[in-house]
């Protein structure tokens, strides 16, 4: 992979010179320009060169710092320490706002699809307003009695408190990864991306879709920063006025020749 503290020096020169060398010749470096130019072609500079070149195209510190700190690490370690970095700022608020189903809880859901999206009403609303058996029913379309008895059956499982006749979830809860739970996982997964596409285009749609070589190492960096952002947006600030927003992060192998087939796909 390029180098990523190159990447950005030479992105901030571009738009800054019209060259390496009038770069240099712009700045009063303590170094020679030679030093400079292999910057800029991906060598590893010391940190005092590192921070001098940052101070003279005003770039991010922070930002910069770290994409310096990763390039000295070796590809089959850079992601581990990508996690690491990355997550640290919100990795307290993520595990204080989840907690793990466990394997019954798990079966409950997978005999029933509908817990899941019940959980997931309760999780993001009760904790602005316990939420009610009349409140799924009419939310839901379902029997109020109907209501009442899933809504029990979370609270038998360990999974939603009772507060008087409601019901409140103090965190969100995640299906482990782990083999036995993949099937579930799954199920998830494709109800959202079901979702995703029944919505169409609207005002609301967020969708990338991007296909490159990626070897190995590319693999995990890209997996751990999908990661990282997963906790992220768990860890955002709720907002009782905000929309029911599924993101979906997927990446796979691409298969080649069945692009025709796209509008033909079943849901």
């Amino acid at each position: 992979m390029s180098p990523e503290f190159a990447n950005l020096v030479l992105s901030a020169r571009k738009l800054k010179f019209r060259s390496a060398r009038a770069c240099y010749t712009a700045n009063e470096f303590s170094f020679s320009y030679q030093c400079y130019a292999c910057v800029e072609r991906g060598e590893h500079p010391s940190l005092e060169v590192a921070v001098a070149i940052i101070k003279a195209l005003k770039l991010n510190e922070e930002q910069a710092l770290k994409a310096w700190v990763r390039d000295q690490f070796p590809p089959m370690y850079k992601h581990i320490f990508i996690d690491s970095e990355e997550r640290s700022e919100n990795t307290k608020k993520f595990k204080s706002k989840v907690q793990q189903m466990n394997r019954m809880q798990v079966k409950l859901i997978e005999r029933d699809p509908l817990y899941l999206d019940l959980l997931i009403f309760v999780s993001c609303y009760s904790k602005f307003n316990p939420v009610s058996a009349e409140d799924i029913s009419e939310t839901f379309g379902i029997d109020l009695e109907q209501a009442k008895s899933k809504l029990e059956n979370l609270y038998d499982y360990g999974i939603v408190d009772r507060k008087g006749n409601c019901y409140t979830m103090s965190n969100w809860v995640i299906i482990p990864e782990r083999e036995e739970f993949q099937r579930v996982r799954q199920k998830n997964f494709l109800h959202s991306l079901r979702d995703h596409k029944r919505a169409g285009f609207n005002d609301l749609t967020i969708q990338y879709s991007i296909t490159r070589l990626v070897n190995k190492p590319q693999r995990e960096e890209l997996k751990a920063r999908m990661k990282a952002l997963r906790e992220w947006i768990i860890s955002l600030e709720d907002d009782p006025a905000g929309d029911l927003f599924s993101v979906i992060l997927a990446g796979n192998k691409r298969r080649l020749g069945n692009a025709g087939t796209l509008d033909q796909e079943q849901d």
